[in-house]
């Protein structure tokens, strides 16, 4: 039987199932959204501090700004660390407790033909992998996304042609890399298959 694949619709699915508090997690993912904007910022700035070292125009001030979005900075990325932490238990939990929910009602005979150590191990794995995504990769994506497309605003409008040029080489270097990613992953695929066969002895 042919395993389905999931995307990020089931993804986005999932977390409006089980997510218990939206709101909270929406401070989560936010926070780290302006904690990005606070480090661009202070990239911009730490460069009009260095531009300006030699003539000590405000340098108090310029230090006195770069320390307090520093602090701040730090503050938005450990509030949104610990809430996409919290977030990501309780996914974990309530989908657990509608996985055995489901379980605990099942008769005998559907219990011995289906429920396995190899399919125990694995739910346990994919509930492991889910909260590795949502406490740690998601917030994190969103936060690149935001990265990514603020620098590239700011690199057409400082030199256009350049920017082309550099996106191109990187586009370059996708297509040469995605076949080699393509082939780990089915690797990867592979491996799992013959850890489950020697799982079964």
């Amino acid at each position: 039987m042919r395993e389905k694949n999931y995307g990020f619709k089931e993804f986005k699915c999932l977390i409006k199932k089980f997510i218990e508090d939206k709101v909270i997690f929406s401070i989560g993912i936010l926070s780290r959204i302006v904690s990005t904007f606070l480090s661009l910022y202070l990239t911009y700035r730490i460069k009009d501090f260095i531009d300006g070292f030699s003539q000590m125009l405000n340098r108090n001030n310029l230090l006195m700004e770069l320390f307090i979005f520093f602090i701040f900075q730090i503050i938005l990325v450990v509030i949104s660390t610990y809430i996409m932490e919290i977030v990501g238990i309780q996914v974990v939990t309530n989908l657990k407790k509608s996985l055995f929910s489901k379980i605990l009602y099942l008769d005998k005979k559907s219990l011995d033909n289906n429920i396995s150590e190899r399919k125990s191990l694995k739910l346990i794995d994919d509930t492991d992998l889910i909260y590795k995504v949502i406490s740690k990769h998601l917030s994190q994506t969103i936060g690149a996304i935001v990265s990514v497309i603020i620098s590239l605003v700011v690199l057409f409008s400082i030199d256009f042609r350049l920017t082309i040029i550099t996106l191109g080489i990187l586009l370059l270097c996708i297509l040469l890399i995605y076949p080699l990613s393509k082939r780990k992953s089915l690797l990867h695929k592979q491996m799992d298959k013959e850890a489950e066969k020697l799982n079964k002895f």
